[in-house]
């Protein structure tokens, strides 16, 4: 195998690096969660046979699509040709390396370290980008390619507001923390939904409400579970600012924190008459509580009465929190909610079922997202 090659070549070479190894019972999508939402970047290494003579290895980052028309372009050939699954026989493999190619996307994180997955050994080559270029005396070349997923409209409410939604200036972008949905790939693939239909979008990270899950579902102290939320939050921008710096040129991001919203002078204000609406309204309290319910679901059968009761009613304070947070945010004329994700009750109030809901929250435009991963193409 091509990666297998590469490991050996860095050994002999006493070329610095890390191997970092998977339990066999990791599954592809663990992995990449887990590469995905760590601070490094995973990579991939692929071979191609260029106008049916020469070879050459490129590192590309996993977050992508691999599209040979998009290599052919980048490498100015006529004709490339992928090189699927072989046992590199020495010779050839030193011909390889002297035709290495890096995507630019792993070059500019020249102090950061990324991965380089053998996905059926569970092994993964951990090793700075810089040192990678110096080793094998890379090239660097922009392959421009696609996220490997797309992003589609799942729902959007109200429905009335369907042909003309994109009219508006800008949205707001809700971002959950330890979410699967916001792994890199998946990441891209809305940044690019919404980069194609707003000049301007805010993103909403939700720190200070994520206190609210891990109280929950980790068990952690009040203070102990605000102070790794901020903490979570602060990771998540550092972390992937400059994925959405790849869209900046579309649509201008601008970013604030859940925990700052909270500190508004209104949102206190909302805060309460959603209080007051979840006690008065029985049909809103149930419909928050089945959220939760759904939500915490697969907890279900390890929990007592009293701790099922405890995970729903810190879900209704995480919704009602939530929804206070969206309301401020209406009210500084950002009308249009997209999230990758589903939020039943908050459709419910923007569809009218709750005429005693804030007037900001039903005056809102959600748009749900979902995903799919693009089909294999030349």
């Amino acid at each position: 195998m091509l990666n297998t090659k590469i490991i050996e070549f860095i050994k002999s070479n006493n070329i610095k690096h890390e191997i970092v190894q998977y339990s066999s019972t990791c599954s592809d999508v663990q992995l990449e969660e887990m590469v995905n939402t760590s601070t490094t970047e995973l990579a991939n290494a692929a071979v191609f046979k260029i106008d049916n003579w020469k070879y050459c290895c490129a590192f590309i980052s996993a977050s992508y699509d691999i599209n040979q028309n998009h290599l052919k372009e980048a490498l100015k050939v006529k004709h490339i040709d992928l090189i699927k699954d072989v046992n590199i026989e020495v010779s050839l493999f030193n011909s390889v390396l002297t035709n290495i190619w890096i995507d630019q996307d792993l070059a500019t994180v020249v102090e950061e370290v990324f991965f380089l997955i053998d996905v059926k050994q569970r092994i993964l080559l951990k090793i700075k980008s810089s040192i990678l270029i110096e080793s094998f005396d890379a090239n660097i070349v922009n392959f421009k390619f696609s996220s490997k997923y797309r992003a589609k409209i799942n729902f959007l409410s109200p429905q009335s507001n369907r042909e003309n939604f994109e009219e508006h200036e800008s949205c707001f972008f809700g971002v959950s923390l330890e979410n699967s949905n916001f792994v890199r790939p998946k990441l891209m693939a809305s940044l690019d939904w919404i980069s194609r239909r707003f000049p301007s979008c805010l993103v909403l990270i939700g720190d200070s409400i994520h206190r609210i899950t891990l109280e929950a579902t980790q068990g952690l102290d009040p203070i102990e579970a605000h102070d790794k939320a901020l903490f979570l939050g602060s990771i998540f921008l550092a972390r992937e600012r400059n994925i959405f710096k790849k869209f900046e040129h579309l649509c201008n991001f601008n970013f604030v924190f859940c925990s700052e919203v909270q500190s508004y002078p209104d949102y206190q204000i909302y805060y309460t008459k959603l209080q007051e609406l979840f006690e008065q309204d029985i049909s809103f309290q149930a419909s928050v509580r089945a959220f939760g319910e759904n939500y915490h679901s697969k907890r279900r059968p390890q929990l007592s009465e009293k701790q099922w009761e405890y995970h729903i009613d810190k879900s209704s304070q995480y919704f009602l929190e939530e929804f206070a947070i969206f309301a401020c945010l209406k009210r500084r004329n950002i009308p249009v909610f997209v999230y990758p994700g589903y939020f039943s009750t908050l459709t419910e109030i923007v569809d009218g079922k709750y005429p005693n809901a804030l007037r900001e929250l039903k005056e809102l435009t959600v748009v749900s997202l979902h995903f799919r991963k693009r089909s294999k193409r030349n």
